[in-house]
């Protein structure tokens, strides 16, 4: 670090400065977790607890600090600021100044459950050792970000339905039911509450699964009979997740040999993996709206034709496009299916987006095409209710807004936006609210053919181009929505303006 006086080094606890091209250790004694700062063509060192200003005599205290992880320093004004990892910005008060946003960007899930985004902080389970405690999860709801809090009950790692009440699981305090504001002593193969690792719940038709991980018992059903537990998964107990197909089967991921499906009501068990067509390590389990199976593994992915009828036909389907294995040998972090049943992957050279049968690549996103702060993506959720697609990445999360939703039979609160479309404007339009897979076309206002758009479930997309490719001009463009059979339409209007 190059300031006014000189240059400096830290190495460890020990301060050298340069002379006459030689590192000199100046045998300051510095606290540990200390870092060194230039400002104003000064030298400072900062600690979780103190700053420290370089003199003639060394180091001398500042002021002393509250923070957790100082990762810069800045004098304004005679003023000091710091940028702290947890707390945000700092003055030299303690006064934090946090933007409006999520715990943290390091999540250990992303969860969407009826049009909100829950952002967990959990540690792993593999290296949970009962001292690591994090309060609260961060939600996004309605176009902000806020962090709840749950009253004696940390480390949330993930969240589900039964009942209209919200049943939030945790590593290392078990499970928590919103409505009681209880946490649950009555979880089987439980000792007690405080003992239960629950890595992941899903819900199914009139029923709450959780995996509790590492029990004798790892896995557990919550229906209006109460609790009831399970064993025998081929001897396997660490599951760190659990998907459910249309009919009830049980899909329970997270542990190296493979996927374990479970039917309760046989009841039956299988393991499928390599000798199935499983490439790799699962890294993730997508069950489609129309119960399709994707699966993404360290070796690229693999899909199933029906999540429900697995037991009667369980080879897996290697992904072709363009005459070549998708994604053949690629590690893919994580998958994601939308409304329209396309398919979203995860990987490290961007985010993809493929249509539902693997015939066109409809995206690619990476840190140069796309406001994407990294390539390196982790995890996916969707919002069905908006398509907004949430890509989390090794340097954070950010969302895009996908031309898809799950649809409904019918046309429900069609919303085309924007409305008008203003000259300075240059994205696309969208169409919400339609049933699904619908049809629409676009005409001017005497009912010539403009464009003719396919909905992805209930939303479709417009770029403002008629059937040569040429933008539009300033116009009324009226829109007509149908399904396949013509039972329900929708005739709408936008105005473009240039």
């Amino acid at each position: 670090i190059a300031v006014a006086s000189g240059v400096f080094a830290l190495e460890g606890l020990n301060v050298y400065q340069l002379v006459a091209d030689s590192w000199q250790d100046l045998s300051f004694d510095l606290p540990g977790g200390t870092r060194l700062f230039p400002s104003s063509d000064n030298l400072y060192a900062a600690s979780p607890d103190t700053i420290y200003q370089l003199t003639d005599a060394g180091f001398e205290t500042l002021t002393a600090i509250t923070a957790t992880a100082v990762n810069d320093l800045e004098l304004v004004n005679g003023a000091i600021w710091l940028a702290d990892d947890a707390l945000g910005l700092l003055d030299e008060n303690g006064t934090a100044l946090s933007p409006e946003g999520p715990i943290s960007d390091r999540f250990s899930r992303i969860k969407t459950l009826d049009g909100s985004v829950y952002g967990f902080h959990a540690p792993q389970a593999n290296d949970y050792d009962g001292t690591q405690k994090m309060d609260g999860y961060s939600l996004f709801s309605n176009g902000r970000w806020s962090i709840e809090e749950l009253s004696g009950f940390q480390n949330v790692a993930d969240v589900g339905v039964f009942g209209s009440e919200r049943y939030f699981a945790s590593i290392g305090d078990g499970i928590y039911r919103e409505s009681s504001g209880e946490i649950l002593s009555d979880i089987p193969s439980s000792a007690a509450p405080l003992d239960t690792m629950i890595t992941a719940v899903a819900a199914g038709s009139d029923e709450l699964w959780v995996c509790s991980f590492g029990a004798s018992q790892p896995v557990a059903r919550l229906n209006n009979e109460g609790w009831q537990a399970f064993s025998g998964f081929a001897g396997l107990t660490q599951f760190t997740d659990v998907a459910i197909s249309q009919t009830g089967v049980v899909w329970l991921s997270g542990t190296p040999e493979g996927i374990v499906n479970f039917d309760a009501e046989e009841p039956r068990v299988q393991l499928i993996n390599a000798s199935s067509g499983i490439p790799g390590t699962v890294s993730d389990v997508e069950i489609s709206i129309q119960d399709n199976v994707w699966v993404s593994t360290l070796s690229g992915p693999v899909s199933f034709t029906d999540a429900s009828f697995i037991f009667d036909f369980n080879e897996a389907f290697l992904p072709v496009f363009e005459n070549q294995t998708l994604f053949e040998e690629e590690p893919i972090h994580a998958i994601q299916t939308d409304g329209g049943n396309r398919v979203w992957f995860a990987t490290s050279r961007g985010l993809w987006l493929f249509d539902a049968d693997i015939t066109e690549q409809v995206f690619l996103f990476t840190q140069d095409n796309s406001p994407l702060p990294s390539n390196e993506i982790l995890d996916l959720t969707y919002n069905g209710v908006n398509g907004e697609l949430f890509a989390l990445t090794d340097k954070g999360l950010l969302s895009f807004r996908s031309a898809s939703s799950i649809g409904t039979l019918t046309h429900s609160n069609v919303n085309v936006f924007p409305n008008p479309v203003t000259p300075e404007y240059q994205g696309m339009v969208g169409i919400s609210g339609l049933a699904v897979d619908a049809t629409i076309k676009v005409t001017d206002i005497n009912g010539v053919l403009v464009r003719e758009l396919q909905a992805n479930g209930g939303s479709a997309a417009w770029n403002l181009t008629n059937v040569l490719n040429r933008q539009v001009s300033t116009g009324i463009y009226l829109l007509f929505s149908s399904t396949s059979d013509g039972e329900e339409t929708f005739v709408g209007k936008i105005a473009v303006i240039r």
